[in-house]
Order: C-alpha cells, then sequence, then structure tokens
C-alpha cells in the first residue's frame, strides 16, 4: 500500500502546506511594517474556545510597479485554543503568538474584537497601569500615558455612568426590536405596531421621570464601582451678546450641573434617537396605509363593507398607471367578505362544538337518581333503551354506549363542515396571495 495515502503523512503535508503559506503571509506583513489584528471567539463541539486570529495590512509589494495601487490584505493565521476567557488571559496568548510570529507590537496600529462578554478584564485598572507604567518612554511612549490617564479619568465618573445606563437601555429596547422585526412571520402591521412600542418607550424615558428612573439605575452601579453618584460641577462661560432691541433678555446660563447634563446630553441623543425611527420608517408608515388592510384580515370582522371597499379604492388607485389597473375594487372588496364571512362561521362552528362537550350531562350510573343525556344546542334527550332481563346498571351503560354514538356522529359531520370551510378559506388565501405578489411586483 502507498504510504502517501496513510492519515499520518497526509496531515504532515497539509501542515507543512500550511507553514508555508503562513510564512508568505508573515513575510508580507513584516515588509509593510504596520498591522492590525481582528479577535473572534467561539466554542467547538468539545466545548473548548477556539480563538481565530486575523492580521490586516497594506500590501506595500503589490505596489512596486507605479501603474498597479497597492492593496489592503487581510488572511486568516488560524485558530488557538483558550484555556481561560478573561481578558487577561486573551492578552496573554495574543503577546505571545505576535512574538512566535515575530511581528513587534509596537507596530500594532488597531484591534478589533468579538464576542465582548469573554473581556472580563477591569479596563480601568489596565488604563491606570498603563498611565503609570514608567517604561513607556519617548514622544509615543508619554502620549500613550496621557490618554490612559485622560480616559480613566473620564471612566471613573458619575457623568459617564448616567450615560451608559442611557444607551443601555435605549440599545436594549432597539435590539429587542430588530429581532422581532427581522423574523419571518413579521408583515407591515405588526412591524408598524412593534415601532409604535419602540417609540413610546423612547418617549416616555424622555421625560423628567425618565431621567429620574435612569438616575437611581445609574447610582446604584456607581454605588457599586465606589464611583461618587455627584455630577462635578463645571465652569460657566457666560457670553456677552450684543442686544439688537432693548426688550431681549439676557442669557441665563444652567447653573445647575445635572439640569445641563439633562438637557444638553439625555434629552439631545433621546430626541435624535425618535427621529432617526420617525425618519427610517416613513415610508413603511405610507405603504402600511395603503396595503395594511390586507394583513390584518381578522379586524375585517369588525368593519363595515363601505370601509373595506374605500380601503380596496385606495389600493386599487396606488396599483393604476394611466388606463391600466392591476386589481378591482369590486372585485377584491368581496373576496375579503367571502374570507370574513367564511373565518366567521368557522369560529362559530368551534365555540358550538366547545359547547357541546362542555355542557353534556352523562347518564346516571347505579345508585343514582334517573336522569337523560341532554345536548343543550337541540335541545332534545337520548331515549333510554330497556331492555328486559338485564340490571338496571346494563341499562344505563346501553344508554351511555348510544348516546357515544351518536356524538361520535356529530363530531364527524361537524369536522367534515370545517374541512369544507377550511377549504373554502384556502382558496380565498391562494387569491389574496395573488394580490400580495402583484404588490411586490409592482413595488
Amino acid at each position: 500500500m502507498n504510504i502517501y495515502l496513510g492519515k499520518d503523512i497526509q496531515n504532515e503535508l497539509i501542515l507543512l502546506l500550511s507553514n508555508t503559506i503562513k510564512e508568505n503571509i508573515l513575510e508580507s506583513a513584516r515588509l509593510a511594517k504596520y498591522f492590525s489584528i481582528i479577535i473572534d471567539c467561539t466554542p467547538d463541539v468539545s466545548h473548548v474556545e477556539q480563538m481565530s486570529m486575523i492580521i490586516r495590512f497594506v500590501d506595500r509589494a503589490s505596489g512596486t510597479d507605479d501603474c498597479e495601487p497597492v492593496h489592503i490584505r487581510e488572511h486568516f493565521l488560524g485558530f488557538l485554543p483558550l484555556k481561560e476567557t478573561s481578558g487577561a488571559g486573551m492578552t496573554d496568548i495574543i503577546l505571545n503568538q505576535l512574538q512566535e510570529m515575530s511581528l513587534p507590537i509596537e507596530h500594532l496600529r488597531g484591534q478589533g474584537y468579538d464576542n465582548g462578554s469573554n473581556m472580563k478584564g477591569d479596563i480601568y485598572d489596565a488604563l491606570i497601569e498603563i498611565s503609570e507604567d514608567t517604561t513607556l518612554t519617548g514622544v509615543s511612549g508619554n502620549t500613550a500615558r496621557v490618554e490612559a490617564q485622560g480616559l480613566a479619568k473620564g471612566i471613573f465618573n458619575f457623568k459617564f455612568v448616567v450615560s451608559i445606563v442611557l444607551w443601555y437601555n435605549m440599545l436594549t429596547e432597539v435590539n429587542m426590536s430588530s429581532k422581532m422585526l427581522q423574523s419571518k412571520e413579521f408583515n407591515i402591521h405588526t412591524a408598524i405596531t412593534q415601532l409604535k412600542v419602540t417609540k413610546k418607550f423612547l418617549e416616555d424615558c424622555r421625560s423628567d421621570k425618565g431621567f429620574s428612573k435612569t438616575l437611581v439605575d445609574a447610582r446604584t452601579v456607581a454605588e457599586d464601582l465606589a464611583i461618587p453618584a455627584l455630577f462635578e460641577p463645571e465652569p460657566v462661560r457666560i457670553s456677552q451678546k450684543k442686544k439688537q432691541f432693548n426688550y431681549e433678555a439676557d442669557d441665563e446660563p444652567i447653573l445647575s450641573p445635572e439640569e445641563k447634563f439633562k438637557i444638553n446630553f439625555y434629552f439631545a441623543v433621546l430626541d435624535r434617537a425618535i427621529q432617526s425611527v420617525e425618519e427610517r420608517f416613513t415610508q413603511m408608515n405610507e405603504i402600511s396605509s395603503v396595503f395594511g388592510f390586507l394583513y390584518d384580515v381578522h379586524s375585517l370582522q369588525n368593519r363595515t363593507s363601505k370601509v373595506i371597499l374605500e380601503d380596496c379604492c385606495k389600493l386599487e388607485q396606488a396599483l393604476q398607471h394611466g388606463d391600466s389597473k392591476d386589481i378591482d375594487c369590486i372585485d377584491l372588496c368581496s373576496e375579503l367578505q367571502a374570507v370574513t364571512t367564511v373565518h366567521r362561521d368557522v369560529a362559530r362552528q368551534f365555540e358550538l362544538q366547545e359547547e357541546t362537550f362542555t355542557n353534556v350531562q352523562v347518564p346516571a350510573m347505579a345508585g343514582e337518581g334517573p336522569s337523560q343525556p341532554k345536548v343543550p344546542s337541540t335541545g332534545t334527550s337520548l331515549p333510554t333503551q330497556t331492555m328486559p332481563g338485564l340490571p338496571e346498571e346494563s341499562t344505563r351503560f346501553a344508554s351511555i354506549t348510544n348516546f357515544a354514538r351518536q356524538m361520535e356522529g356529530r363530531q364527524e359531520t361537524c369536522r367534515r363542515n370545517i374541512e369544507d370551510r377550511l377549504q373554502m378559506i384556502g382558496d380565498s388565501v391562494d387569491r389574496l396571495t395573488s394580490v400580495v405578489e402583484l404588490v411586490a411586483l409592482y413595488k
């Protein structure tokens, strides 16, 4: 047998090819000097956390010719198993890997991370450590220390905590709506309803009551982080504006730091969010005003024929171009009324069946008083056949058996009626689907 067909030699060949390709990639990255890394983590089938590493750099070798522009390269370098998913553990692995690949950390100009839940390190402590690191010298080192000190001071601030709480509440609500809008079961009607809920949430937050609630949550977080729950005062500058008229009043600056934060940041962010919701879905509201009634057939039961005809006429006008039109409003109105009637009849059949099985009185057994099974829907009693020579218990058992057979016949009849009604609904839905497809093709 040929030894080159074995799994060991094949894996060795694949490893040699991988190392050669990886070395060529790293050689191009060293030639480019500056690079960035992209890190992502995901568990494998054996529940071991695997960290993928991607390098990104500008390929200068491809731009040796003046006619050929340089290219931005992005290469996958491999998977690295993680024993510890904390920020410190991932940092050690990244630093060791860069050292093995002979990529200086000083030339690292960008970092991208996904799956942020794995970054469990204390950012504030890391910034303080950088700002106090005396080994960072030179212009770049001093700049890094000053920037780290400024970031640490900005994080250790009650305003920052309040802003984080605000963004968390907003993005949580927006994320829920986004996931619901991306589901296959959603249509225009339900999408508009969900957007109204999101807008209502943002409007409730943009109030004094909403701001007070945000402050309560922020104070709880600040207490856990040992951050003073106070708005630090800022210097107030009063601009001297020349008055054009005598009746113009002087500008009164906002002296309260809390009130200033609420007006200049809190309300400003929520105003922009509300405005974005209104701007992004204005077109959807316009489409819903024309096609929305087709996606809410159940509500047609509470509408009059005149209102349904008006909606159909509006849809006909929207799909009309000159003398050519895709639908006829009268025919569509008739179809919708037929669907509504069938839906109402089927619902009534289910209600009658439920009432029948709920209110049926089972014949009394031995030792109980004489009674007859009654069906409230017809108001008739089933006769009890008395068989000579049989005890009273056998007679009542025969009555129950007779009653069960009659009820089984009623169930079969009701089932056939429901199947016929559902078939009619299916035909009507097929016709409505054709209309919706024409609408989508037109749009």
